[in-house]
């Protein structure tokens, strides 16, 4: 069995259902009040990969459905992965 959220294999893979775990922290944080949620990622994706990884891309999904739904925006803020391109791209 192999248990990877990058991959996908036909047979023997599991995944976690990364989209609920979006979906349930979108509902829990607008239980609490927040009437605008940002959602920080990285434009160019993991280092190596063309692309943000299948969770990042499934969380994402699950806080937007859940947000909109609920009629609470999302604002995107991309930050990178170099820690000194983070820092200079980060508002206070």
């Amino acid at each position: 069995v192999w248990v990877e959220s990058q991959t996908w294999g036909d047979q023997y893979c599991l995944r976690r259902d990364e989209r609920h775990s979006g979906r349930l922290c979108a509902k829990h944080m607008i239980a609490l009040g927040y009437r605008e949620l940002v959602w920080i990622g990285h434009p160019g994706g993991i280092p190596g990969f063309e692309r943000q990884g299948y969770s990042g891309d499934a969380r994402q999904a699950g806080v937007y459905a859940q947000a909109y739904g609920a009629g609470v925006p999302v604002r995107r803020f991309d930050i990178a992965y170099d820690d000194h391109e983070t820092w200079r791209r980060t508002p206070e």
